[in-house]
């Protein structure tokens, strides 16, 4: 059998491309019909060309690890017209690979059609072009879902009151395109059960999208917690809507219990909003808040190590039970 019709002749290709070993099993594993594809007609033209646009062997490696389909699909007719359509968008390669590593479908004919429509669409309805850029560089699915659930979404949130020219906008559709409406009002009520009004969810929303993305399990450990345990307002803790999504066992109990217990020594001189306290990077955290009390450091840094560690080994169990 003709070397070029057998698996051999395609690891040869990509071999001669400068690829790695472990760069064509990636390849080889996500796509095994490449074994059995003529390379120098299928294979070799497709890594010519995005070598001649400019993507690093890493880069192709990615694309078609990730998108293996592409070897399919006709150069002439698909992929050089959907790279060619944005390329008009982007003026560095930097962004231009972003949302092919990410989504290499939307090289094919039909994404390329997708992509497009919906890109005109939100141009229509005021969404600035730099905001699109960006969310097609660091959300290209959304841009190549079907037209009828972005229009949907992008309603959805013009009746929360956000304007598509406002910066939060691209973030918040992206969140609302990827929750059905059951797990949103799930979630909305699961807020509202703790005292939330939906005014305050959807504010708290359109500061940061994430809150609505989390497990509802994440959202009542994280409330249960901060609400009953620490004595924390509802209210005042979706104003920093950035710590529900925070590690609880990382970042929310050590860091609390840490603060309690300097509260309760009395060495600090008024209490620390919680959005402050969980914000800090851990090195700066240790320095301020058990670091610089020398007496009380190792008792300190006792405190906040174990319940980490006790957290990790309670949820390793649960994990183990789930099993």
């Amino acid at each position: 059998m003709d070397s070029t019709y057998c698996g051999i002749g395609s690891s040869k290709v990509f071999k001669k491309c400068g690829f790695t070993d472990a760069q064509v099993s990636d390849i080889i594993s996500s796509y095994p019909s490449v074994l059995v594809c003529r390379p120098q007609k299928t294979l070799l033209p497709k890594i010519e060309f995005f070598q001649s646009v400019g993507f690093s062997t890493a880069d192709i490696a990615k694309v078609l690890s990730s998108g293996g389909s592409l070897l399919t699909r006709s150069l002439e007719t698909q992929i050089v017209p959907s790279l060619n359509a944005l390329r008009d968008l982007f003026t560095s390669y930097q962004d231009l690979v972003c949302p092919i590593k990410r989504c290499p479908g939307i090289l094919t004919r039909r994404f390329q059609s997708l992509m497009l429509a919906n890109i005109e669409f939100l141009r229509k309805v005021g969404v600035p072009e730099p905001n699109i850029l960006n969310l097609l560089k660091s959300q290209p699915r959304l841009l190549v879902r079907p037209s009828d659930v972005l229009k949907e979404s992008v309603e959805e949130l013009e009746k929360m009151g956000l304007n598509p020219q406002d910066g939060c906008f691209a973030r918040c559709l992206w969140r609302m395109a990827s929750i059905d409406k059951k797990p949103w009002r799930e979630k909305m009520a699961l807020y509202e059960r703790w005292g939330c009004s939906e005014n305050e969810v959807l504010i708290a929303f359109k500061k940061h999208a994430s809150i609505m993305a989390i497990s509802s399990g994440k959202i009542m450990d994280v409330m249960d917690f901060l609400v009953l345990k620490m004595g924390y307002d509802p209210s005042a803790i979706l104003k920093a809507p950035f710590i529900v999504t925070l590690s609880l066992k990382k970042t929310i109990i050590p860091r609390c219990l840490v603060h309690q217990a300097l509260l309760s020594k009395g060495l600090l001189k008024k209490n620390v909003r919680l959005s402050t306290l969980l914000s800090y990077p851990e090195k700066i955290f240790l320095k301020r808040f058990v670091e610089c009390f020398e007496k009380e450091a190792a008792e300190l840094l006792k405190v906040y190590q174990e319940k980490r560690k006790e957290r990790a080994t309670l949820e390793g169990q649960r994990t183990k039970e789930e099993l």
